[in-house]
């Protein structure tokens, strides 16, 4: 009896030693996992930081030239075209420069500053971005603003 008892208590302390065991190995696999997803978190940021630098070079091109061709004397058709170009430049940068924002708030580096914007401007840039797409289709994208809500 004595000797089952040993052999029990043996048993028991050898289950236990090797769930220990396993533990261990998988909090150390979760460690190694966490490790790994965080380097791969900031290659990305790093990664999206440095497209966003790139893509703005061309763009900034872009835009001079269209901002060139806006100061010209153009026939209607073709001076609304260039100011749809600035304003979906205008718009892209504006993407880009989030995706930059987007690796500070990662990197703890953002700073917020408060700034006053037009919203009646803001939205009928928005509908000028898509209303030609919109009658290519057939369809008429109008946006109609109050005029209490229009400054100045």
């Amino acid at each position: 009896m004595l000797a089952a008892t040993f052999m029990l208590a043996g048993m028991t302390i050898s289950t236990n030693l090797a769930s220990r065991r396993r533990l261990e190995q998988n909090a150390c696999d979760l460690e190694r996992s966490r490790q790994a997803a965080e380097a791969a978190n900031e290659a990305k940021s790093r990664f999206l930081a440095m497209m966003s630098h790139e893509l703005r070079t061309p763009l900034n091109g872009i835009l001079g030239m269209a901002h060139a061709l806006s100061a010209a004397d153009l026939p209607a058709p073709q001076g609304d075209y260039v100011r749809t170009v600035i304003r979906s430049g205008d718009s892209l940068l504006a993407v880009l420069n989030d995706i930059l924002d987007h690796s500070k708030i990662e990197a703890g580096k953002l700073e917020v500053a408060l700034a006053p914007f037009d919203l009646p401007e803001l939205a009928e840039q928005a509908c000028d971005l898509w209303r030609e797409g919109a009658r290519a289709k057939g369809l008429l994208l109008d946006l109609d603003v109050a005029p209490a809500c229009r400054s100045g």
